[in-house]
């Protein structure tokens, strides 16, 4: 009997026991942002509880990033998209658990490390000298700490469509993504995969093909920040056949839209920790408003663009006056 272990089979088993869709569900449009500090490889720490959640959620948050994982486990592992990118070009990059004895490998002027899990209540303290972007597992929230990164990170409303379209998949919508789409496998962890890595295919023939509007979809700051990035600079050194079937315009592109409107402001009421019922009550208003917008001919999108523009200015300067009082 031949006991050969296969070395595909090897790879196929690498994704076990990593659940991005829970991920998405926990952190919500936060996720993204993560994603998107990973791939200008900035300095990500994530505080739990204990050890083996917060290496959980590290190494799902890892499977993600196309190929990386398998990397891991084979370094000569690749594609025909040139997947897997330099996020983590060396494994001292990746820490899913560092103990409070190792912070000087944080604090070192050379460290390399990129993405770390840690559980001790003086990591939270020091965060902001250890890291770029906090995640708080306990709360689901992420502090982005280094200012030049705010805007970077700052979402579209294709991509807060995107973190509604994964929602929606792991929640059990019964809308399906493709006519090819099963039950058991819309909304599966590996459909969140799968979701991240065309946005990730998107992203980068966006930034080689692509023109001024389509680099706006993903955010023109965030997309020359790429271009900057030595992982992009690496991957562009080369071509790839994959690519040439990728259309550079990012997935969820669109026009504007009520519905558009209605998730800015809730992800927007989310990160002022507003409650759940608070948002409800918005969003409902909204809801009436696009009723009477739709029997207006003509002039729908104008008011929306006023409508944004008012709410946009009602909500920041409501909390303003909120935290000064």
């Amino acid at each position: 009997m031949n006991c050969a272990i296969n070395p595909q089979m090897a790879l196929s088993v690498c994704h076990v026991g990593y659940c991005p869709a829970d991920q998405v569900e926990h952190y919500q449009h936060r996720l993204l942002q993560i994603f998107k500090a990973l791939l200008l490889r900035r300095k990500v720490l994530v505080y739990g509880s204990s050890s083996g959640g917060v290496s959980k959620s590290v190494m799902s948050i890892v499977s993600l990033l196309p190929q990386c994982v398998e990397c891991l486990v084979d370094l000569s592992t690749s594609d025909s998209y040139g997947f897997p990118l330099q996020i983590f070009p060396l494994q001292s990059s990746l820490q899913p658990y560092l103990s409070l004895q190792q912070m000087d490998l944080l604090t070192a002027k050379d460290s390399r490390l990129l993405l770390t899990g840690v559980v001790n209540p003086l990591f939270e303290k020091q965060k902001d000298k250890l890291c770029d972007v906090f995640v708080n597992m306990e709360t689901g929230m992420v502090d982005i700490l280094s200012h030049d990164l705010q805007p970077l990170l700052s979402l579209t409303s294709a991509d807060l469509r995107f973190c509604s379209l994964l929602s929606s998949g792991i929640q059990g919508d019964s809308s399906p993504v493709s006519p090819h789409s099963t039950a058991g496998w819309y909304g599966s962890h590996d459909w969140v995969r799968m979701q991240f890595k065309m946005y990730v295919l998107s992203l980068l023939a966006t930034c080689r093909y692509g023109d001024t509007v389509s680099m706006e979809h993903f955010n023109s700051a965030f997309v020359v920040a790429l271009v900057r990035s030595s992982s992009y600079k690496v991957w562009a050194a080369s071509t790839h056949e994959g690519m040439e079937k990728v259309t550079p315009t990012h997935p969820c592109e669109g026009h504007l839209s009520m519905g558009d409107l209605k998730r800015k402001l809730y992800v927007q009421m989310s990160d002022y920790g507003l409650s759940l019922q608070s948002r409800d009550q918005v969003v409902r208003v909204l809801q009436s408003t696009q009723q009477v917008l739709a029997n207006t001919t003509g002039k729908v999108s104008s008011a929306v663009s006023g409508i944004w523009s008012a709410a946009s200015s009602w909500w920041t300067g409501g909390n303003s006056s909120q935290d000064s009082s």
